[in-house]
């Protein structure tokens, strides 16, 4: 009797540790099932948030991303919205701007971070290997007393670990913010206050624009400006700061601004609010824009003037997976899905038919269809033979054709 008593008084310290560990640190579900958010999203490594993150925060970590491809929903002509004119600053009439002949390629770079940064959490890197974690970004759970969130008020790091893997590291200031949802059906605001409508999906927005996974040219980041005079740096930050660098040369774009994240994330922002509380907003008319407050230090008015030097970064203008229309506003960019180096290598490969003739794909698109059974094959030539005269008479395609071919 003597010794279960005092096994008994012995489990109760041990006991009450376990219990003080489960307070000190939130459950998270290590067996959670989680293989339809992975195939939902293939170009992130889940597993590591899942073992990281508290239960709550996993879930704002899935559903942020669903939200950010809806907040960056791809748009062939940015160069007509709102947004573009507030960060990017459109082509004026005579201007030599963003689709003239010498910055087109420039263009064409920003419209493929957009369009990549839109497609790569859904689809990874397609083919073998697409589900290789060096092709992923994973997410992670940080606190902000250790690792890369010492600084207070940081919400994400984005960078490459020790493995030279890509991987989102998710500060507790992150898990302050809102849905973007949750904002939008809020109180409605007008464009005055587009600087406080920070959702964790404009977040992740802006630090996607970072992962060269995404088959960028070029390496988007964060800037600084400074004023050797004054003394005086600032990271390009906030509406107000993204507003002004944009708008740096007056009518004139400031091409630099490809390079910004902060630009990215508040021209997808910007789109979003002007739609859905129907702001009205040109981009221009000081009506519709962010005030410019001049009151906090290294704000724009403070570095601005003699003394002032704004970021200049020259990197490669090609991006050799875009192209514009007829109108050169308007582009469209193949998706890539690995390092911009890399594809470039892959498109250079040469492979071997079956008949022995060395073929290569350089130059030409990427065009996915289904497989067709031979069958079907002779049948379909033997429709298209006689539908063919038609066709090139009308310069249509018939209705028959589209059927023929939606139905194969």
């Amino acid at each position: 009797m003597a010794s279960n008593f005092m096994c008994r008084m012995l489990q109760i310290p041990l006991l009450a540790s376990l219990l003080s560990m489960c307070l000190l640190f939130p459950a998270v579900q290590g067996r959670r099932n989680i293989s339809d958010i992975e195939h939902a999203y293939q170009g992130i490594y889940w597993k590591t948030a899942l073992r990281e993150c508290p239960t709550e925060h996993f879930d704002i970590l899935v559903e942020s991303t669903r939200m950010m491809l809806e907040l960056t929903e791809k748009n062939n002509k940015p160069m007509d919205t709102p947004g573009w004119q507030r960060f990017f600053v459109a082509d004026g009439a005579g201007m030599e701007g963003w689709s003239s002949e010498k910055h087109l390629p420039d263009y064409l770079q920003v419209q493929n971070i957009m369009t990549q940064v839109n497609l790569f959490p859904r689809l990874g890197k397609v083919g073998k290997g697409n589900k290789k974690r060096d092709y992923q970004v994973a997410y992670r759970c940080r606190s902000s007393r250790r690792g890369p969130c010492p600084k207070r008020g940081k919400t994400i790091a984005t960078r490459k670990n020790s493995h030279g893997r890509w991987e989102m590291n998710f500060c507790e200031a992150f898990f302050s913010h809102k849905y973007l949802n949750d904002i939008t059906n809020g109180e409605k605001m007008t464009a005055h206050k587009l600087g406080s409508l920070v959702s964790y999906e404009h977040l992740l927005a802006h630090d996607w624009t970072f992962v060269d996974l995404l088959g960028s040219s070029f390496h988007v980041k964060d800037l600084e400006a400074k004023n050797d005079n004054r003394h005086i740096k600032s990271k390009i930050s906030g509406v107000e700061w993204a507003n002004f660098f944009a708008w740096y040369w007056n009518a004139i774009p400031n091409f630099v601004v490809k390079y910004s994240a902060e630009n990215y994330a508040w021209f997808w922002t910007n789109n979003w609010f002007n739609e859905k509380w129907d702001w009205k907003d040109n981009g221009l008319d000081p009506q519709w824009g962010p005030t410019t407050n001049t009151s906090f230090p290294g704000s724009p008015s403070e570095v601005a003037g003699p003394g002032a030097v704004v970021p200049l970064d020259i990197q490669t203008n090609e991006q050799k997976n875009c192209h514009s229309g007829n109108d050169p506003r308007e582009s469209f960019c193949d998706y890539i899905g690995e390092p911009y180096g890399d594809w470039l290598k892959d498109r250079e490969k040469s492979f071997t038919s079956e008949g022995g003739c060395e073929l290569t794909n350089a130059g030409a698109r990427l065009v996915i269809m289904p497989l067709t059974p031979l069958a079907s094959v002779r049948v379909m030539a033997k429709k298209l033979r006689s539908l063919i005269p038609g066709v090139l008479v009308s310069g249509e395609a018939r209705p028959e054709v589209i059927r023929m071919f939606s139905s194969s």
